[in-house]
């Protein structure tokens, strides 16, 4: 499920704390549908009556070809932060034209995903999070949080693939974005405060005064893609594509499933793919 994967401490994807109590936040997901059309939001509950919204993720299916982007919440990502997969398309764009080594995918690829299907088959009810604040599954708690050097060195394996897979787009292609989400998204004063302080810099420094240690530590483990990709062969390419097979959850482009929040110290961390109680956690 993407919820659990996004909240599991092992996948190392989440890494927020935004209300800045040194425990990792809950991110739930939201999915909301509109005929052939998955809406699906990421969202923070940093307190009983304050909510941020983390990332927002377009499925949409036309016939047999699937339209995925995800769009970062421009509150920590900035303005028209959108990640979607490379595909091999009419209009010519190409796939991360600054990676030499970047792959394609294909409409095709995309619609026989194992998330897609089970999305899109008549057993699927759109998922909405039964949790909240003080709420959460009773095996999960917030750890603290990891300094930016760790974080950023434990993902640093993946880059390679996800250049090579996914790349930057500067407008929404797909859906009703306006009506669903520009508009009606949740944002926390309490958050952009902390922002405008340099709040979260403490959270993500380095806690002890060892340099780069953290980072050369973090990369030394050797990334597994046996669990993730499926891979299937394109001229275009010149070898073999990976494309998500994520076993009914939609992940995140370079770690599976995260969220980067750059502007505020790189902390999360949207679709390659898929699918993150303990009542009244002290916080």
């Amino acid at each position: 499920m993407f919820e659990n994967r996004l909240n599991d401490k092992t996948y190392h994807i989440n890494n927020l704390d935004l209300n800045c109590d040194n425990k990792i936040d809950y991110v739930k997901v939201i999915d909301e549908k509109d005929g052939n059309t998955h809406y699906i939001t990421l969202r923070d509950e940093l307190s009983n009556n304050e909510k941020q919204d983390i990332a927002f993720i377009i499925i949409q299916r036309e016939s047999d070809i699937i339209h995925i982007q995800i769009i970062g919440n421009e509150d920590l990502y900035g303005k028209d932060y959108i990640i979607e997969p490379n595909l091999i398309e009419k209009d010519g764009e190409t796939p991360n034209p600054g990676y030499k080594e970047a792959t394609y995918y294909t409409t095709y690829d995309i619609a026989n995903l194992e998330v897609i299907n089970y999305l899109y088959s008549p057993m699927y009810i759109p998922w909405s999070s039964a949790y909240h604040w003080g709420c959460y599954p009773y095996y999960w708690y917030g750890w603290s949080p990891y300094s930016w050097n760790y974080y950023y060195g434990w993902h640093s394996k993946y880059h390679n693939y996800y250049y090579g897979h996914y790349r930057h787009s500067n407008h929404v292609r797909y859906g009703y974005y306006d009506t669903y989400y520009k508009y009606r998204r949740n944002t926390s004063p309490s958050y952009k405060s902390r922002l405008e302080r340099n709040d979260y810099k403490n959270t993500y420094s380095p806690k002890y005064n060892r340099g780069n240690s953290e980072y050369k530590q973090a990369t030394r483990t050797t990334p597994n893609y046996n669990n993730t990709p499926t891979r299937v062969s394109t001229p275009s390419s010149g070898g073999r594509v990976s494309t998500p097979n994520s076993g009914g959850r939609v992940s995140t482009p370079n770690s599976g499933g995260r969220v980067s929040t750059p502007s505020s110290g790189g902390k999360v961390s949207t679709p390659n793919s898929g699918g993150g109680g303990n009542a009244g956690r002290r916080r």
